[in-house]
């Protein structure tokens, strides 16, 4: 499962639902995340979760989380959906 986070500026991202999750822990709901966005300076932004046909993937890049060091903060960077 994907989410589409649409911000107010016009600016439109995409992350994995089990990235967020694992970031931001299993008992939040998908609203109460805050995404974040230098034109917009997190405004509440729309989340829109949807499903990805496994035969049709989209070419989207989307948001994946890593971590600069052993003990460093978590970073989030691009890379190609492959499903």
């Amino acid at each position: 499962m994907l989410l589409r986070v649409e911000r107010q500026c016009g600016a439109t991202a995409y992350f994995m639902a089990t990235d967020v999750e694992m970031i931001t822990g299993p008992g939040r709901g998908i609203q109460e995340v805050r995404f974040g966005c230098k034109r917009c300076l997190y405004r509440p932004a729309r989340v829109v979760p949807f499903e990805v046909d496994r035969d049709r993937l989209p070419r989207i890049m989307i948001y994946r989380p890593f971590r600069m060091g052993s003990g460093g903060p978590i970073m989030w960077a691009l890379r190609r959906f492959r499903g």
